[in-house]
């Protein structure tokens, strides 16, 4: 782990912000891998155990790290929450005439490939992520007017990031973790591969830029270089069948799917018994500004943390469709975003939940009142009409409320108290994956009720008062 002090402002030649040429010659090496997550689960939840039992046997001089996790929150006086941007750098590539030197990978004024903020809450000990695309438009801080938020880690380092996030976002991320050009595939190989789940096919070759990527849609085991390939594929070469995996929404979702898949793997036995080496080697691959002893006073703190119950989004909003393209956040979504994940207002996620209500009984117009409630309380619901139950089918007879993530379920449950009943369901994937579940359809509901006669009479009551 290379540690940089907090006041340390690498810098380095801005290059022109352009459009990208044809061939994409400024590509990511290695998007977004270790997160402090990944870390966090496998420092925390295995060093626990292994440095109280060096220290009780008075073995090495572990005092500092043993320290951080007995008094974990004491590494970060007065802080309730703690924000860190979370860096995924890539690889510039020289052109040269020199067949032996052209293409030859540096990383002297690379830019940030991926950008999440990680926000993590000490008290409650829950995690939350926001994926920042790395063409969202912001003023750069040299005054030479537009530019995309990724050049800004060419321009200034870290620090300057940081700076430019807070006044993106409101919020300033007060440390950073940045993962070196090859941490992805280093680690994902260390770790003996991650599972994840493709929505469709995914294919892409640039000999120049060294990507080669062939995924099949579906749950699948990948090593290093696939997960290099995995969290980097955006769009497919022209000529060839579209994939429902292009975009920078996919890709953002991809690389949210890998941070889980690798705090799961870290979690595992078979990864016990190489924890040593695991650990020194994960720090290897990083930059940061935390200490060693933050590092693992946040392994402490979040070791019970489990993939599944991470709380992760992306800004939303709109590309440009002229010149240069720029990605242009909706204000009132990154508000809504900022609130709910980065300083912790669980109402505000009540904003960005979508809510299809459909009809399971003969009572006209439930579901568009139950909608119209969950809209006063802020949920984006809508009415679906009638829930598909075959000519001769009955009325269904128990409310169900349906949600496809785990870090839904808190708003699930906030519906179904709001209505007053309902039974609880948690969508499982069909195909029975270890890997975290991919969502096909990235416009479906979060939560699906389908509204029953137990709740039928209680609104005709609630109608029949007003």
């Amino acid at each position: 782990m290379k540690q940089v002090p907090p006041s340390s402002d690498p810098t380095s030649v801005a290059p022109v912000e352009q459009t990208p040429p044809p061939r994409l010659r400024r590509r990511v090496a290695g998007a977004l891998a270790l997160t402090l997550i990944a870390a966090a689960s496998l420092v925390g939840g295995i060093t626990w155990s292994k440095l109280s039992s060096i220290s009780k046997s008075g073995g090495g001089s572990v005092s500092g790290l043993v320290g951080s996790m007995i008094d974990p929150k004491g590494k970060f006086p007065g802080r309730d929450r703690v924000n860190i941007v979370l860096i995924g750098k890539d690889y510039n590539r020289l052109e040269s005439r020199d067949p032996k030197l052209n293409g030859m990978p540096f990383t002297k004024g690379s830019r940030a490939d991926s950008i999440v903020v990680l926000s993590l809450d000490m008290n409650a000990g829950k995690v939350s992520a926001l994926s920042v695309p790395r063409d969202t438009l912001i003023q750069r801080e040299d005054g030479e007017g537009a530019g995309k938020i990724n050049g800004t880690y060419a321009r200034g380092g870290a620090k300057q990031l940081q700076a430019t996030l807070g006044d993106l976002l409101g919020v300033t991320p007060e440390y950073y973790v940045a993962l070196k050009p090859d941490g992805v595939k280093n680690l994902v190989d260390k770790l003996g591969g991650v599972d994840v789940e493709a929505i469709d096919d995914m294919n892409y070759d640039d000999n120049w830029g060294q990507l080669h990527i062939h995924l099949k849609k579906g749950p699948q085991r990948i090593d290093g270089a696939q997960a290099v390939g995995f969290t980097r594929f955006r769009e497919v070469k022209r000529g060839t069948p579209r994939s429902k995996e292009e975009g920078d929404g996919r890709r953002m979702a991809r690389q949210q799917m890998v941070i889980k898949a690798m705090a799961t793997e870290a979690k595992k036995p078979g990864n016990w018994l190489q924890v040593d080496s695991v650990i020194n080697y994960g720090l290897e691959q990083i930059e940061t500004n935390l200490s060693r002893e933050q590092v693992f006073a946040l392994g402490a703190l979040f070791r019970n943390i489990q993939p599944e119950q991470m709380q992760t989004a992306s800004l939303t909003g709109k590309g440009t469709t002229r010149g240069t393209y720029f990605f242009v956040p909706d204000d009132r979504k990154k508000k809504a975003l900022v609130d709910w994940l980065l300083k912790g207002d669980e109402s505000a996620a009540n904003r960005l939940t979508v809510v299809a209500v459909q009809n399971g009984t003969e009572v006209p117009g439930l579901a568009r009142r139950v909608a119209d409630l969950l809209r006063e309380q802020g949920f984006d619901a809508k009415s679906m009409g009638n829930a598909k139950r075959g000519g001769t089918a009955p009325e269904v007879t128990e409310t169900r409320i349906v949600y496809g993530k785990a870090a839904v379920q808190v708003r699930a449950e906030r519906i179904a108290k709001m209505l007053g009943g309902g039974k609880l369901e948690k969508q499982v994937s069909s195909t029975g994956s270890a890997a975290p579940a991919a969502t096909a359809d990235p416009e479906a509901p979060d939560v699906t009720i389908v509204l029953g006669r137990d709740l039928a009479a209680t609104f005709a009551e609630r109608s029949a008062r007003l």
